[in-house]
């Protein structure tokens, strides 16, 4: 069917393909890798545990303290003003990052098989 295509049509019909492919390919592989992270963070979780005895709670906060600067991570330990979005962000900061990870790895690897599909 496509041989009675002209060629810029063909190409242009090639391009929709390509594109309808690449996007769920691109978030299942997005997925699947936030999910081997997030294994492989479990497995450092559980290896630290074991030679050290107590667990390692690799959180978001952890990151960010990394990330941000030191003033911003200060007003998250000990705010002066604007308590209830210290809150907040202290319960969402605190979720565990392998949670996080594997969860929405899944949730990604999902909605791939769903555009796939669709």
């Amino acid at each position: 069917m496509s041989d009675d295509l002209r060629p810029e049509a063909r190409e242009v019909s090639r391009e929709i393909v390509d594109r309808k492919f690449t996007v769920p390919l691109s978030i299942g592989f997005f997925g699947m890798l936030s999910a081997l992270v997030g294994f492989i963070l479990a497995v450092v979780e559980v290896v630290l545990y074991f030679k050290h005895g107590a667990w390692a709670n690799f959180t978001l906060f952890t990151i960010l303290q990394i990330v941000i600067p030191t003033g911003t991570v200060n007003w998250l330990v000990d705010p002066q003003d604007w308590i209830g979005l210290q809150k907040f962000l202290s319960w969402l900061l605190g979720v565990n990052l392998v949670f996080l990870l594997i969860i929405g790895g899944a949730i990604m690897m999902y909605l791939s098989e769903l555009l796939d599909r669709g």
